[in-house]
């Protein structure tokens, strides 16, 4: 076994005990490598610039033939969503089994370039270039399934999140980003946008919840909604001076904070739907 990657995933005794422990696993690759989506004892990333997954057996190259670079952003335990670099240009895919060969391209005609960053059942959601613009959508297993969730009016977006039945992610209007969701197509676009703050996005949604962030200037707060822009509740501890939040289950989310103005000293945590949770 080589030595490669180390992740530490941190195992709380309690929900209420934040840091009660941690399990160090390393991972045989032998070049550096990050971990991007875990389900069960199944994690998927990259390792030496190739998508691959890390289980119970060992190590799974699933770099495609021909690809430059390569990652796996979201995997179901069955199915893994994320891309292939060939040149310069990135391509959506998914893998339907550990193997390269599995691989399928998700590029719809005439993008340049796309990207799938969750997948969800048989749904992937992400984004795809056209004409050096980019637009949110969702697929269903193949590249002719695409259908684009750009909204009327917005300039640029990305769909980040899929739980199949609803999507998240930003539409930049007038060059400032608006988080919100979709249900499946770009006339359902509904604008979480709050009425206070500079700009927002969301990363991910279990459908009755969703979490990101928003701007107030030059700082930024994790943030959660509930379907709509008046459900929006600021999550910022007291001496933050900006935090995230990527997921959530309804009743943690789970983020970071930064306790300093240049954003190097980060602290990894969880809420309760409050700001001094």
């Amino acid at each position: 076994m080589s030595k490669g990657l180390i992740t530490a995933f941190v195992l709380c005794g309690s929900p209420l005990t934040m840091h009660a422990g941690w399990i160090v696993t390393i991972f045989s690759q032998g070049s550096p490598a990050t971990i991007y989506a875990t389900i069960g004892r199944e994690h998927g990333g990259t390792a030496a610039d190739h998508a691959g997954v890390w289980d119970i057996q060992g190590y799974h190259d699933l770099h495609p033939a021909g690809a430059t670079y390569s990652g796996v952003q979201e995997t179901t335990g069955s199915t893994r969503a994320g891309w292939a670099y060939y040149g310069a240009n990135a391509h959506a895919g998914i893998w339907t089994a550990l193997s390269r060969a599995s691989w399928v391209d998700l590029n719809p005609t005439n993008s340049t370039f796309s990207q799938c960053f969750s997948i969800s059942g048989g749904q992937q959601s992400g984004a795809a270039y056209f004409n050096g613009t980019s637009h949110a959508g969702i697929w269903n297993g193949t590249a002719d399934s695409w259908i684009d969730l750009n909204p009327a009016g917005g300039s640029n977006s990305w769909a980040r999140s899929t739980v199949g039945t609803q999507q998240v992610g930003y539409v930049y209007f007038a060059n400032k980003t608006h988080g919100g969701i979709w249900t499946g197509t770009s006339n359902s676009w509904l604008d979480l946008h709050p009425a206070d703050p500079s700009e927002s996005d969301i990363h991910r949604t279990i459908g009755t919840q969703q979490v990101g962030y928003v701007y107030f200037g030059q700082t930024f707060h994790a943030s959660i909604w509930s379907g709509s822009s008046n459900t929006w509740i600021d999550l910022n501890p007291p001496g933050a001076e900006n935090s995230e939040a990527f997921a959530t289950t309804g009743q943690y989310q789970a983020g970071r904070i930064y306790n300093d103005i240049s954003n190097s000293i980060q602290h990894a945590g969880i809420w309760q739907g409050t700001s001094t949770s």
